[in-house]
């Protein structure tokens, strides 16, 4: 059609939003892409390890040995892998608080994966993680003293079950500068040194799981039991590609909104400004159809060179964000898992979907009747009716006229505004959250220094700290089990401050704030679990929460924990105490260092700085982009006016601020207007955490941090105008006139 032949001198007319459109949709595909293809990466490479190398479906520990009768009797009754697991921390002199897990080598669960270097193959050799080993500059080759004696490693190594090398299960990121692995021979370390039994099992026909858990139970009485899903080092790298697709997919959905808003926008006051022409066609037997066609072919073009300009940004970006993201795991090979699906659906989706949103816009603005759209499409006088009444001056009432007589575009800064508002925002919102876990809830758990779990129940008393009955429980439809925590009713070490304010009671039954969030319980509920490993149920009356978001907790006397778990009430396997307990090092299961949960919360937060550095460049930008196109739409629109005021000797900072002082009071508008989505994404975002932690982070904004990233924003809008600025010494007199004249 001749009617195609204007979209050119179109698309050069308004170059501005072109440009912004395609640039936000090629930041949407990348992010898109980018983010898939760091889960398929993270699915393929973490994923692929835990299959091949027979990562363990549960683990449990007992008092006492299973014999090899016994094992081979459970693994043909039951259709299962059982294999014995041992372990035991060595503190070496390599850094400050350095730790090496020593690990037996195993022959049926957990296998290793020799990434470098050779196996095994004298009692003298051992293998290291390659992390740990290449930080602290261990070749292989060099020889280690461990438990007195001279060892050789012969490789590096990656163990399936310390993909996600925690030191301990409750940690919130592992810290491979002072933790690693080291493999040797089980009959080597059981001759060396006193070990840490555990069992790992692989159900080869899951559905005999049940049968052989209550038998397990009737048979050895474990002391724990502990699924995958439960183990953070197992379930954290299978949870986290969901929570990438689904966190960046929700960022990219709020992006193609608004460029769908500016779209919309666009092509509402491409109608209007060409109503007569519209008019014209139609009179000449034009289609509705046909013109809908033709003005729809606007929408493709941010969509089609954003989609190509996106693709080609989310190979680096993929390869970029794949590499921080694999810092997370123990370091394995991988290639970058490339999503070309994918690429192929964001190569078409973007302008499909303008496309769709183009044809509705226009659908309701080209109307048949052709005498008003002659006339000039109708335009309301409803300002200079409004204008008619204003008091003021001449700038006020000029900033009336711009804010009000475009009262589209005056929206959509107010949209695009508060996107780029809520997005600047989001970093600060959720540094500010996890800055108040760190300083003001980590300090509630507990006044102790020292945690000492037991191999088994002991009884008596204990002199140098306070005991406890701690006892791992599941819960039906979740992942994550709580520990049951039975308590004596002098306890003064274990905090138990109440979110209602109202003294605890000794004998009910209290939940911390992390475990009442994870499983959506409130003081007065009742609330069923099950042992881990008899599978009985018990059902117990929430009597209030504990303020504790860092651990998933049920607390209550010592003798209510007796007699769900099963033992005596003077029964206990955990020390909470001011200094190391003296205890024998063979009774021992763990000592976790309380005062340490500081350090690796701060650990975790240098990590995630990144990424809200990410957020705030990213925001910033947005904003630039925004301002500039409907800034310089601003201009366009009253290209005659600067002209005529320039005639009048008015100066180009003078006309400035006169056309664009509208735009300086939607820009607090627009903050504002952000805050309280900023506050139910950051909500949307802890939730997350709670499911993939079992850590609760109350969304938490300071006022110092909105102040500041308002200031941010000013800053950006600043920077913005400058260009606005640009454009505005740029409007030629004459041909403005000329063209009203036309």
């Amino acid at each position: 059609m001749v009617i195609h032949r204007k979209i050119r001198r179109s698309v050069k007319a308004n170059i501005s939003f072109y440009l912004v459109s395609a640039v936000l949709t090629a930041i949407t595909v990348a992010m898109i892409i980018g983010a898939c293809a760091t889960a398929d990466t993270l699915e393929q490479e973490a994923g692929g390890m835990l299959d091949t190398y027979q990562v363990e479906q549960a683990e449990f520990k007992m008092d006492g040995m299973l014999s090899e009768e016994q094992i081979r009797a459970f693994e043909k009754e039951y259709d299962l892998l059982l294999e014995e697991q041992v372990s035991c921390d060595v503190r070496v002199k390599i850094g400050a608080g350095t730790v090496l897990r020593i690990l037996g080598e195993n022959e049926k669960v957990n296998l290793v994966d020799i990434l470098e270097g050779e196996d095994i193959s004298a009692d003298d050799d051992i293998l290291i993680s390659r992390r740990f080993a290449e930080g602290h500059g261990i070749q292989i080759g060099d020889v280690m003293e461990l438990f007195g004696q001279v060892f050789t490693v012969s490789g590096y190594v990656a163990r399936p079950d310390y993909l996600y090398c925690l030191q301990d299960i409750t940690d919130p990121f592992g810290n491979y500068d002072t933790f690693g692995l080291v493999i040797m021979k089980k009959e080597v370390m059981k001759r060396l040194t006193a070990t840490v039994s555990s069992y790992g099992v692989i159900y080869r026909d899951p559905a005999r799981e049940k049968e052989f858990r209550k038998a397990l139970y009737e048979t050895a009485e474990p002391d724990e039991y502990m699924t995958d899903t439960q183990n953070p080092r197992l379930s954290l790298p299978r949870s986290e590609p969901e929570m990438l697709r689904s966190e960046f997919v929700s960022y990219a959905l709020i992006l193609f909104l608004l460029v769908i808003v500016l779209l919309s926008f666009m092509l509402s006051r491409m109608v209007q400004r060409e109503s007569k022409t519209i008019g014209t066609l139609l009179a000449l037997g034009y289609r509705k159809g046909e013109l809908i066609r033709h003005y729809a072919m606007y929408g493709l073009i941010p969509g089609a060179f954003g989609s190509v300009l996106g693709i080609l940004i989310s190979i680096p970006f993929s390869r970029g964000f794949s590499w921080y993201f694999m810092q997370n795991l123990e370091q394995i090979p991988y290639e970058v898992a490339y999503p070309v699906w994918i690429a192929v659906i964001c190569l078409f989706v973007p302008a499909l979907l303008y496309l769709a949103a183009s044809v509705l816009v226009l659908n309701g603005k080209i109307r048949m009747d052709v005498v008003p759209l002659l006339k000039g499409g109708g335009k309301s006088h409803r300002v200079s009716r409004i204008l008619r009444h204003q008091k003021g001056s001449f700038q006020k009432t000029y900033a009336v006229r711009v804010l009000l007589g475009n009262l589209s575009r005056s929206i959509t800064f107010l949209i695009g505004m508060a996107v780029a508002c809520m997005i600047i925002l989001l970093g600060g919102t959720c540094q500010d959250s996890q800055h108040n876990l760190l300083n003001n809830k980590i300090s509630q758990v507990t006044d102790a220094s020292y945690e000492t779990g037991l191999k088994a129940f002991h009884t008596g008393t204990v002199t140098d700290g306070e005991t406890l009955i701690d006892v791992n429980f599941g819960v039906t439809g979740k992942t994550k089990g709580f520990n049951l925590v039975g308590y004596d009713e002098d306890n003064v070490l274990l905090e138990r401050k109440t979110l209602s304010g109202r003294p605890e009671e000794y004998g009910k039954y209290y939940m911390t704030s992390a475990a009442a969030g994870y499983y959506g319980i409130e003081a007065g509920d009742t609330f069923t679990f099950y042992h881990q490993i008899s599978m009985e149920e018990t059902t117990v009356e929430i009597t209030d929460i504990i303020d504790n978001d860092i651990m998933l907790l049920l607390m209550t006397s010592k003798e209510n924990a007796a007699e769900i778990v099963g033992v005596t009430p003077d029964s206990y396997n955990n020390i909470l105490s001011l200094e190391k307990p003296d205890v024998p090092e063979n009774e021992i299961l763990l000592v976790r260092d309380l005062g340490g949960y500081r350090d690796k919360y701060e650990s975790l937060l240098s990590t995630t700085a990144v990424v809200y550095k990410i957020l705030l460049f990213a925001g910033i930008l947005i904003c630039i982009l925004i301002v500039n196109l409907l800034s310089s739409m601003v201009i366009e629109e009253n290209s005659r006016n600067i002209s005529m005021l320039k005639v009048l000797g008015y100066r180009s900072r003078e006309i400035r601020r006169i056309v664009l002082l509208p735009n300086h009071i939607l820009v607090p508008v627009s903050y504002l207007l952000s805050i309280p989505f900023t506050l139910l994404l950051t909500n949307a975002m802890m939730a997350d955490t709670i499911e993939n932690s079992g850590v609760l982070i109350e969304t938490v904004v300071r006022p110092q941090t909105l102040i500041l990233y308002f200031l941010i924003v000013v800053a950006a809008y600043l920077v913005s105008l400058l260009f606005a600025g640009w454009k505005l010494q740029k409007v030629n007199m004459v041909e403005s006139l000329k063209e009203e004249r036309e």
